[in-house]
């Protein structure tokens, strides 16, 4: 098969069709060229003859994931009644089958084709244990993958279709046919209109669609045609057209969960999820499909990985987890998949850099398959070099900005989130934040697993009068969605602005507004909800400021609801008048209300999963303290500074200056002052007074535009500063800047972001053969000897496809 150049998106029907259309179009359908889907030998997808050479030559290295997998096969051949049941999902066949598969490719042996065949077996059969045969008739018909709403796609549908295409020759007639009405029933599954998540990018679900038809699509679409004209056309069709020309390139697009490689269900789901979106894009590109924004995407996830390391290489959750840490291990699994993925050279190389230097514990179980995957591309690791790198990054995608003082072991380290909720795991949290400085979690995130709760996290919140009584008093969940429809971008929760100056100060600014939204009804009490972020870096810690302000309605008088803020810490919070301390290791946090007012209480948080009204969870998955702060009406606003030092440092000196709404903080932070200008209303500051102390200068609220001209001017000790808005001036917002002791200005420039490399020349079409002797019967992907399908699959297909996908974005 010849690369064929296609669109990444080609129009599509989406309206109903009468019956006589839809006939006529059937009819067309079916004598469509079946040269459009891959033909030719087997294997087609993930595999080549340069890999298993590869692999041959790696197996005498009995710590390699060759021989590590000629283990693992020969295990599963020694002790059959270890891997009988096929525990969670299936997960142990397709551990064992993957293993085999690859211990096959390297030795050839019939002891490893009858294993591999004996696993893909149980996978198209069986529920639990080999030989049940429960498989087809679960769900009444529906078949295994549907198990969990569709969680054992991913097992049974992914590793049953790269089985197939693998052992092809050496598959019996009866057992092809078998395969065929099994993948039949399973796409069947898929496109049902409800079937959940199915077609939402970000989604571990999604993930497990999209890899196992990828792969059903590239191995099995030709005998779809040969039985029955056009029907693998039109499921080929529908993978290249639809489900990554639509779905995944929206992913990708602004607005869409994926831009900048992040996970909004958590890293717990996020590591086989982006391994799977690798191994499908790499499959598709193998086949000759452009997919340009693949590449640039797993550049993404793996600028995001290093960003969303602690100083110690602890790993940012950023969603749903069961475990009892702040944080977690960094997974090798996202590394893998990057390797054997469709990326640059660069890319690839950067993550062998990065899993060499973490010195990640090599796979144990199924993961050892991408392991094996990525251990047979061509290149040598390379090093990152972090002091190229920016000290921020932000993943748009997932609202994730993750910034540090340096880009070393005892750095100050924060991560500020906003978003919208768009999938299931994610928690409502916009505006939430988490400190680390060094080893030292200070300000943690102990949300427990399906937390619906704001209180369980961060983020700042105000009791809703519109929301349902169990909602009260968190964020709502429709901030980006309501039902199927988007909400507009000016009315999302979002970032209004998030930067890095080359001096090394971070600011976000978080328009939760929408989060107070109740399906598509606006808060009756506010207007406008917003928390900016400042991190002001030292010589050995730094000082982040929390500005929150709400702008009420008339309404708001009615229901005087405060706004409720908390910082949770893993250690007790000690109170002494306006400000309170904690300390973990070597690091102390303090956090300081330096303007407006509030009342305050600490109290420990259970360790215990939500239960009860979902809006009023304060639950954590492990054990912590609160720090509450209630902020009254009829404007709420307050602003705290969060100091985190050595145990033995001094906090930032902070004195304050008011004129109307107007406040200028003088900011001394161990040797370096800052200035930072804002006011209480969120009204645009024209012009303000300060030392003449050189210093850097953050006017959070500058005059409107994307660009505003600073002029200072000197009187005795003081620079009076006037802000216009000027295409040739600095850029904004917000506005920084320094000034020395004579008031002049120079810009505090953005650090210049990473880019990525441009996508690699599409790999060489895949020639099929492998190892080994075959099966009882050579098909050798013709066709030729296919028996007839279930009579009309092309029909249910090809109407469904015609029909348009209904995306659902329900919450589970």
């Amino acid at each position: 098969m010849q690369p064929r150049p296609r669109p990444l998106t080609r129009p599509r029907p989406h309206t109903l069709v009468s019956a006589t259309g839809l006939a006529l179009a059937i009819s067309f359908m079916t004598t469509l060229d079946a040269s459009a889907q891959p033909t030719g030998p087997h294997p087609r997808a993930l595999w080549s003859a340069e890999a298993v050479a590869t692999w041959q030559a790696q197996a005498n290295d009995p710590t390699s994931a060759a021989a590590r997998s000629v283990a693992r096969c020969d295990d599963a051949i020694a002790r059959p009644s270890d891997y009988a049941d096929g525990q969670y999902q299936g997960f142990r066949w397709v551990e064992a089958l993957s293993a085999c598969l690859v211990a096959r490719a390297i030795t050839g042996s019939d002891a490893h084709t009858d294993a591999a065949k004996l696993y893909l077996n149980a996978l198209l059969d069986d529920l639990g244990t080999i030989g049940d045969g429960e498989g087809p008739g679960y769900n009444d018909g529906v078949g295994i993958v549907s198990q969990d709403t569709g969680y054992s796609m991913r097992t049974h549908g992914v590793f049953a279709a790269l089985g197939y295409d693998w052992l092809h020759d050496a598959l019996s007639n009866a057992e092809r046919q078998k395969a065929r009405t099994r993948f039949a029933q399973w796409v069947a599954f898929h496109q049902q209109p409800t079937t959940y998540q199915r077609a939402q990018p970000g989604a571990n679900y999604h993930a497990g669609h999209l890899l196992a038809l990828t792969l059903i699509a590239i191995g099995h679409a030709d005998e779809m045609n040969a039985a029955d004209a056009g029907s693998g056309t039109a499921l080929y069709d529908y993978v290249v057209d639809e489900m990554w020309g639509e779905v995944m390139a929206e992913g990708v697009a602004p607005r869409g969960p994926l831009g900048g490689g992040d996970w909004l269900e958590g890293w717990q789901y996020g590591p086989l999820s982006v391994a799977s979106y690798a191994l499908a894009a790499r499959a598709m590109a193998e086949q000759g499909e452009s997919l340009p924004f693949m590449p640039t995407y797993l550049a993404e996830v793996l600028q995001r990985y290093v960003h969303g390391l602690t100083p110690d290489d602890r790993w940012f959750v950023g969603g749903d987890t069961g475990e009892d840490t702040p944080y977690l291990a960094p997974s090798a699994l996202v590394l893998n998949g990057i390797i054997a993925g469709f990326v640059a050279d660069e890319v690839r190389a950067e993550a062998r850099g990065e899993l060499a230097r973490l010195d990640l514990p090599a796979a144990r179980d199924f993961m050892l398959f991408y392991e094996a995957l990525a251990s047979a591309q061509p290149g040598s690791p390379t090093p990152i070099d972090r002091s190229t790198l920016p000290t921020g990054y932000l993943a748009p995608g997932a609202g994730n900005y993750y910034a540090r003082t340096a880009h070393d072991a005892s750095a100050t380290w924060m991560v500020s989130q906003c978003r919208g909720s768009i999938v299931d795991h994610q928690h409502q949290n916009a505006g939430n934040l988490v400190i680390t400085r060094g080893a030292d979690d200070l300000l943690v995130d102990p949300g427990p697993y399906g937390s619906l709760s704001t209180l369980t996290g961060n983020a700042p919140t105000m009791s809703q009068p519109h929301f349902n009584d169990n909602y009260r008093p968190s964020q709502g969940a429709f901030g980006e969605w309501w039902g199927g429809d988007q909400v507009p971008a000016e009315e999302a929760t979002r970032l209004l602005f998030a930067r890095s100056t080359a001096s090394g100060v971070h600011a976000t600014r978080c328009d939760y507004t929408g989060q107070f939204r109740f399906r598509d009804v606006p808060s009756p009490i506010l207007d406008a909800s917003v928390r900016d972020i400042v991190m002001l870096p030292g010589d050995a810690g730094a000082t982040t400021l929390v500005v929150d302000r709400i702008h009420t309605t008339a309404a708001y008088a009615a229901d005087p609801n405060p706004l409720l803020l908390r910082f949770r810490a893993l250690n007790t919070w000690s109170e002494n008048g306006g400000t309170a301390t904690t300390t973990e290791g070597s690091s102390t946090l303090r956090v300081r209300r330096v303007l407006g007012d509030g009342t305050t209480a600490v109290e420990s948080v259970p360790v215990e999963s939500c239960s009860g009204d979902r809006g009023a969870c304060r639950a954590g998955r492990f054990a912590s303290s609160e720090l509450r702060v209630s902020v009254a009406g009829p404007q709420p606003f307050v602003v705290h500074a969060l100091d985190a030092d050595p145990t033995e440092g001094t906090p930032a000196a902070i004195d304050t200056t008011s004129d109307g709404a107007l406040r200028v903080l003088q900011i001394a932070r161990d040797t370096r002052p800052y200035v930072v200008a804002l006011t209480t209303d969120g009204a645009v500051v024209p012009t303000y007074v300060a030392p003449s102390t050189p210093s850097t200068h953050v006017v959070l609220n500058p005059p409107v535009g994307a660009r505003v001209r600073v002029v200072g001017s000197l009187a005795g000790d003081t620079c009076t500063f006037t802000l216009t808005p000027d295409a040739e001036g600095f850029a904004s917002p917000p506005l920084v800047f320094a000034a020395d002791g004579d008031c002049a200005v120079t810009e505090d420039s953005d650090q210049p972001p990473r880019g990525t490399p441009p996508p690699p020349p599409p790999p060489p079409l895949t020639d099929g053969g492998v190892g080994g002797p075959g099966g009882d019967d050579h098909g050798g992907g013709c066709g030729c000897a296919i028996a007839s399908r279930h009579p009309g699959d092309a029909a249910w297909l090809v109407a469904l496809t015609l029909l348009g996908a209904t995306r659902r974005r329900g919450r589970k």
